[in-house]
């Protein structure tokens, strides 16, 4: 078979830019959200609660997509407020399971009187410790953890002394 070298130079040519246009028009896959964050108030706690106190959560995905970094930071409410317990929640309305705790009463470090505070750290997958009773959550997976972000089920919830069961909290959301 005899074709014409022209013919096979532009066969070739519109195969690769068939390809190329495949690839890039392809959706990115879930791994690629590393990035997440939750604007906290009183109105997204259940129940809500009147509270001044707001705050942010924001939270990536590093390394080998076992590490998830986070940075939590707001003011509290006039008259300050002791915070109890910062932890990544499920909830698909009213209940919640508490997956990760990322600072719990015992730990030092938020408690006190002050206008404005932070937490920021690490967690990996053998931190995600809640959650088993939920329907295809996997304890101990940070696959499970993203899967269940990106479906709108995690929030980020501080517990104060006045407000037990939540003074603040925010949706997870992909995006900074």
């Amino acid at each position: 078979m005899n074709v014409p070298k022209p013919l096979i130079l532009a066969t070739m040519i519109s195969l690769a830019l068939i390809t190329a246009t495949s690839v890039t028009n392809m959706p990115a896959p879930a791994s690629a959200q590393n990035q997440f964050s939750a604007v906290l108030n009183g109105s997204s706690v259940f129940p809500p609660v009147k509270t001044s106190a707001t705050g942010k959560a924001v939270l990536n995905l590093v390394g080998n997509g076992q590490v998830m970094n986070y940075n939590i930071s707001g003011t509290v409410a006039k008259g300050g407020a002791n915070v109890n317990n910062v932890v990544i929640t499920h909830s698909t309305g009213g209940r919640y399971t508490d997956l990760v705790t990322l600072r719990s009463g015992t730990q030092q470090g938020l408690s006190g009187v002050s206008k404005a505070g932070s937490l920021a750290g690490n967690f990996t997958s053998k931190d995600i410790t809640g959650g088993g009773n939920i329907l295809g959550f996997k304890t101990h997976d940070m696959p499970s953890l993203v899967k269940d972000i990106l479906s709108g089920n995690v929030y980020v919830k501080v517990t104060t002394i006045k407000f037990p069961l939540g003074e603040v909290a925010g949706k997870l959301k992909s995006g900074p």
